[in-house]
């Protein structure tokens, strides 16, 4: 039974210098009395002492009415701590807080409040502000790929039904993902592992949740931000990034055509159209993007080249099996239809 209240879920790998801010901005929650709190620290495979400086800020914080633990995920990678946080959380409502992710006061009461007046709501997010060590070397491009780093709106109209809402400060019902129907869905994604910059594991748990009924909302009075250390501001960060991004597209195409197409089966020879039209999308534009990019860095002309490619070889590598893994995503065990 999941009891009335919110888990703060912290998904750490060698979290140690990034913590004691993140910590900070939870033990200032403002939440009523009666609403019950808990945070959980996962150690996804730390190899510094993410566990020892956890343990000591937390309790130099002296945080009466918010439950704390650490719990251990030898196994590396988002979606194992994710789980692992999931199975030792004790509330319906989690959030999960990135271990760079600064909650705002009322961040906790506000996703309490909102997933109390909207039970057809299953994940919530919220729009976070990108903060720096030192804005003068802030690129250039930035502000125009600002949604890439989890930051800035993530809709024109707030409390709205979206597609997808990104992981940073994402709330989840914990009952909707532990139901039976969730559970029957597959994990296709694996997420980021490590240094590994694959992604799509958060549009992952929107679409699951979306196939079941639930709607997916965006809130812009939930606010966080979103600290961004000077390493990931550089432009081969950014493009291995968009690479982890393009890594994704296939599987989660697939969930829009279930979605768009009340889960009919995939049209004949599928893979093969997507395959020829993304790598003729490459070759048409190739010329002019990179008589572009070539002059001058940050540009989206580069990214889409990049994106381009790596869509086209995933088709490539899927084939055959694109069939196989849609049936995954529109069956269950027992091969009916959701």
């Amino acid at each position: 039974m999941n009891h009335k209240g919110v888990s703060v879920i912290i998904c750490c790998y060698n979290s140690a210098e990034r913590l004691p801010q993140t910590l900070k901005h939870i033990a200032q929650q403002e939440i009523r009395s009666d609403i019950k709190c808990e945070l959980v620290i996962v150690d996804n495979a730390s190899t510094d002492a993410t566990a020892n400086v956890a343990n000591t800020e937390w309790e130099a914080l002296k945080v009466a009415d918010i439950a704390f633990k650490i719990v251990k995920e030898p196994k590396a990678g988002l979606s194992n701590a994710r789980k692992k946080g999931i199975d030792e959380s004790n509330y319906e409502y989690l959030v999960f807080c990135d271990d760079d992710n600064w909650l705002e006061p009322d961040y906790l009461q506000l996703v309490f409040s909102h997933f109390e007046q909207h039970e057809s709501v299953a994940i919530l997010g919220g729009c976070a502000t990108a903060v720096f060590d030192d804005t003068t070397i802030l690129p250039v491009w930035f502000n125009k790929f600002c949604g890439s780093y989890a930051t800035g709106p993530q809709a024109t109209e707030s409390n709205n039904s979206v597609d997808v809402v990104y992981g940073a400060g994402m709330a989840i019902r914990k009952s909707v993902i532990q139901s039976p129907a969730y559970q029957e869905l597959p994990n296709i994604l694996s997420d980021r592992e490590g240094k590994n910059l694959t992604a799509g594991g958060d549009s992952e748990l929107c679409f699951k949740a979306r196939l079941l009924g639930y709607k997916i909302a965006y809130w812009d009075r939930l606010k966080l931000k979103h600290y961004i250390p000077v390493e990931r501001l550089n432009w081969e960060y950014f493009k291995k990034l968009n690479k982890g991004f393009a890594h994704s597209f296939v599987p989660l195409d697939l969930y829009l055509w279930a979605l768009n197409n009340n889960n009919r089966p995939l049209p004949q020879f599928y893979w093969i159209r997507k395959l020829l039209y993304y790598a003729g999308i490459t070759l048409k534009y190739w010329p002019s993007q990179y008589s572009v990019y070539k002059k001058e860095q940050g540009t989206i002309e580069e990214l889409r080249h990049i994106i381009w490619i790596q869509i086209a070889k995933d088709y490539l590598k899927y084939n055959i099996r694109l069939k196989k893994t849609y049936a995954l995503i529109v069956s269950n065990p027992n091969g009916q239809l959701i």
